[in-house]
């Protein structure tokens, strides 16, 4: 799950380069389902030169989380 929320926000990532894609019926699940993670990390002002790394950041933590949860989880 935590692979494909990830993804999603690729998808709300690379919409700045496609802005066809904000009409669609389709991103605007995507919008809704990742905006208010990507929420938690636009107060940390962590754009610069006209890039905004909320994305980055938050698909890192994904990924502390998961391996956190392979680790503990004795998992793969």
């Amino acid at each position: 799950m935590i692979r494909l929320y990830e993804f999603l926000i690729f998808i709300w990532a690379f919409s700045s380069w496609f802005p066809q894609w904000r009409h669609q019926s389709w991103f605007r699940v995507v919008r809704d389902l990742v905006e208010p993670y990507i929420g938690l990390f636009r107060g940390l002002n962590l754009s610069t030169g006209g890039f905004d790394f909320s994305a980055m950041l938050a698909i890192i933590l994904l990924e502390i989380v998961r391996h956190a949860i392979l680790y503990l989880g004795g998992g793969r």
